[in-house]
């Protein structure tokens, strides 16, 4: 039976997850939420409302899930975006 590592495997999972997750949303839609965010124009959990500003404001289209995954990984996406 052949040994197996599951270490070295999980963190060579998890690093290569991690690194093709931030790239799930662009920068585009990163400053758009953010420009959104600026104006004040809607509570941020209005996901709807984010929505549509985004699109009235800056002609980006965002979806749920980009607004849920800004939301949840906001500290690393503007790291990695400024």
């Amino acid at each position: 039976m052949r040994k197996v590592n599951l270490e070295k495997n999980e963190e060579h999972t998890n690093w290569s997850w991690q690194r093709s997750k931030k790239l799930l949303v662009s920068k585009e839609k990163f400053e758009a939420y953010r420009v959104v965010q600026k104006s004040g124009v809607t509570n941020m959990v209005n996901i709807k409302n984010v929505i549509y500003a985004a699109d009235q404001i800056c002609d980006i289209t965002l979806t749920r899930e980009d607004c849920f995954y800004i939301m949840k990984n906001y500290a690393q996406l503007l790291a990695e975006y400024q």
